[in-house]
């Protein structure tokens, strides 16, 4: 479980570098490559399914970077608390 748990996290943290930087790098340019951020998505299951209520709410400021920035979130917390619960001791109760 431990192996499983880091290896989300680094692949978690691979995406939402490959993410940011095709992001970063396309920000004045007219063309869109929708795929990192697709995949960022994925990595966020099940939390970035927030994405769309909260699209729903602000459409007009919560598009490009703040979408990017929110499944950045998304999937860096969630891989954390997998991380952190993989690591967690539990201790048994004495009877």
């Amino acid at each position: 479980m431990k192996t499983a748990a880091v290896a989300y996290l680094g692949v978690a943290g691979v995406v939402v570098a490959w993410a940011w930087y095709i992001d970063l790098s396309l920000l004045g340019s007219p063309r869109e490559h929708l795929l990192p951020d697709l995949v960022l998505m994925i990595c966020g299951l099940p939390s970035s399914l927030l994405l769309g209520p909260i699209y729903g709410q602000w459409p007009g400021s919560f598009n490009g970077l703040a979408q990017t920035a929110f499944l950045t979130f998304c999937a860096l917390a969630q891989s954390g608390l997998v991380v952190a619960l993989a690591f967690r001791r539990f201790r048994r109760a004495k009877a």
